[in-house]
């Protein structure tokens, strides 16, 4: 959760380090397959945060908000054109939804609150189409 919580407030990966036990920390922006260290879905494990373990099964539902805020700022960011949100909008969507967003958390009230909330940014993003770019109501 923390590490993309951490792409999401713009740092991007190369404030990012992996330590390797060898060669020490490389910064994760400068990782490339054959330099060995963070293994290349490392991405799509930190956004599988509700598969992590949990001391009570029922704090996962402590997580909800935090984990759709975040889902929120990839969506804005990366349509702004961050490239680390558009690297985790892009992990996410690779992903079976389920493992990201799963139904029993996420399907509330008989909405998909992920789905519902691009559309929602859709909604706006139209609606704002006519104001200048950073402009706000």
């Amino acid at each position: 959760l923390e590490q993309w919580a951490h792409l999401c407030v713009g740092r991007g990966l190369h404030s990012m380090y992996f330590a390797d036990g060898v060669v020490g920390l490389t910064p994760l922006g400068e990782w490339r397959p054959h330099s060995g260290g963070a293994p290349p879905d490392w991405l799509a494990d930190a956004t599988r945060v509700f598969e992590g373990d949990f001391t009570l099964d029922e704090d996962r539902l402590k997580i909800v908000d935090t984990v759709l805020g975040l889902w929120a700022m990839v969506l804005s960011l990366s349509r702004q054109g961050d490239s680390a949100a558009a690297e985790v909008h892009e992990v996410v969507m690779r992903q079976p939804r389920g493992t990201v967003f799963p139904p029993k958390y996420f399907n509330m009230l008989g909405h998909d609150l992920p789905t519902l909330l691009a559309a929602t940014l859709d909604e706006e993003r139209t609606d704002d189409s006519d104001l200048g770019a950073g402009s706000y109501p």
